[in-house]
């Protein structure tokens, strides 16, 4: 068994990206074995039940789409906010190729006492190369921190170009880069003129990497979710929570996964302006993880069908009540939802069977 670690840095984004990323590197060169990710406080770690091919790097590129496949879209949202969309690409793609440069990051990561902080320059006191090469800029699509409107957090660490890495740790984007391309989900919604972009991640408690690529994060649920729910934010998180929650269930996994929440970040951008961070925030999977599963079908029949002009109020209320389950905001739900099924020319979603719903109360807050 080995261990990687990917320490915090409290950009959360950056941190969880390259947590995924390094596990897919781990997954891909451990012929598809066991391979978790588990968020110890400090820093993430990655946890490999088989040996590495360190040479077997093109089953790294497996999880770098090509264009034309269905997650090839992904470059450009991941990217979106970089002005060196291509250049990135092409070196990301480089430097997963060679053997060396794999072994070297996962040597770096191996013990988390000789991890440097990423974003300081490790060359001071060295030789100086002849030719200098430049920091990298993190784009803001990928890390909502490294835009102008969220710049308080690490001021040490950030430029007037925003937030920029050392040129000897550019691995660690490229590792980011890699993780958002198979863990996020990007959903766009258009309210007026402004554009909003959702960027979501799963949590990861404890997750297995085979899962959150293939049965949690799938294309499917992308193609789903390239335009977010008709009544936004909330509805288009709880719609993702519900559909990771039934893929769990029926993967069968041998060992416990956690997902205690879904990150997302927002930025809006206008026909005028550019895109700018707008709010970040959790939704708690803690109500989802535990209702019966009969509930969650039908929780999932409701957010697809409302998806629609007319039905954003009902959409709302289920979704805030999934993510915050207190007796408020289950009657404010529960209202809306039998005044549609009263109302003659609407669409119905039908009514709970009384043993599900018993088991939803059960985990409603009093206060």
């Amino acid at each position: 068994m080995r261990e990687y670690f990917i320490p915090k840095t409290e950009f959360n984004f950056f941190d969880i990206a390259r947590a995924y990323g390094l596990g897919i590197v781990a997954y891909a060169l451990s012929d598809e074995s066991d391979v978790t990710v588990e968020d110890i406080g400090f820093a993430y770690k990655i946890t490999v039940g088989e040996e590495l091919n360190i040479g077997n790097t093109e089953e790294i590129q497996r999880y770098l789409p090509s264009q034309d496949s269905p997650s090839g879209q992904y470059w450009e949202y991941v990217l979106k906010t970089s002005n060196i969309k291509n250049k990135l690409k092409q070196e990301v793609k480089n430097f997963f190729k060679d053997p060396k440069n794999v072994k070297g990051i996962l040597e770096k990561h191996s013990n988390i006492e000789n991890i440097a902080w990423v974003f300081n320059s490790s060359t001071k006191g060295k030789k100086k190369p002849k030719k200098k090469e430049k920091a990298l800029s993190l784009p803001q699509s990928l890390e909502l921190g490294a835009g102008k409107g969220i710049r308080a957090t690490i001021p040490s660490t950030l430029t007037e170009k925003g937030l920029e890495l050392p040129p000897e740790n550019k691995d660690q984007l490229y590792l980011a880069i890699l993780g958002a391309l198979n863990a996020s989900v990007y959903s766009f919604h258009h309210s007026g003129s402004t554009t909003y972009t959702y960027i979501v991640y799963p949590l990861p408690g404890k997750v297995d990497v085979e899962f959150i690529t293939t049965r949690a994060i799938t294309n499917e649920l992308r193609k789903a979710l390239a335009n977010s729910h008709k009544a936004g934010l909330f509805p288009t998180l709880a719609y993702i929570a519900v559909e990771m929650e039934m893929a769990k269930r029926s993967s069968f996994l041998e060992e416990p996964t956690l997902v205690p929440s879904l990150i997302y970040g927002v930025m809006a951008k206008s026909p005028q302006a550019k895109d700018k961070p707008y709010s970040t925030g959790r939704f708690p999977l803690e109500l989802v993880s535990k209702v019966p599963s009969e509930v969650l079908s039908f929780w999932r029949n409701i957010l697809r069908r409302s998806d629609r002009k007319g039905y954003e109020d009902i959409a709302m209320a289920l979704s805030k009540f999934m993510a915050e389950p207190t007796l408020e905001n289950y009657y404010s739900y529960i209202r809306l939802h039998l005044r549609n099924e009263l109302r003659s020319n609407s669409i119905k979603f039908g009514a709970y069977d009384a043993d599900p719903l018993l088991e939803v109360l059960k985990n409603v807050g009093i206060s």
